[in-house]
């Protein structure tokens, strides 16, 4: 199978538990046993806000994520307009307007990945968008 990463599937895997929770087993076996694994470049802007804004702190730096990707074969998958107008598609939920989320659920869409996130938000309305994911 083919998955792409949420930032904070991401962020489990380069560092294990985080505050917002964990990965199931199953799916832990998925990321291992995947034919590939990729992640959005949306995920290493979102990082950095985050770490910038003060709610995320990470032991290495963005470069190192990315290297670490790399080495362990995870596709980079660069930002395009086509990725931001498919947003625009996707339905909009009082509960849910993340516009990371939104761009990581469109290259989900258009890359036909199954995505793996430890997001509420998204599970609660993961079927609504059209997309397949495991957490």
């Amino acid at each position: 199978m083919k998955f792409l990463l949420d930032t904070n599937a991401l962020i489990i895997m380069m560092f294990g538990e985080v505050a917002n929770g964990t990965l199931s087993l199953d799916t832990m076996n998925n990321m291992q046993e995947a034919d590939e694994l990729y992640v959005s470049d949306i995920s290493f802007w979102e990082m950095a806000i985050k770490i910038k804004i003060g709610k995320l702190s990470i032991s290495q730096p963005l470069t190192w994520i990315a290297d670490q990707c790399k080495e362990n074969g995870i596709t980079c998958v660069p930002v395009t307009i086509e990725q931001f107008a498919r947003t625009m598609e996707l339905p909009l939920f009082k509960d849910h307007t993340d516009p990371f989320d939104r761009l990581i659920i469109s290259v989900a869409k258009l890359n036909d990945l199954t995505l793996i996130s430890t997001d509420g938000a998204i599970r609660n309305h993961y079927k609504e968008y059209g997309i397949d994911m495991i957490w």
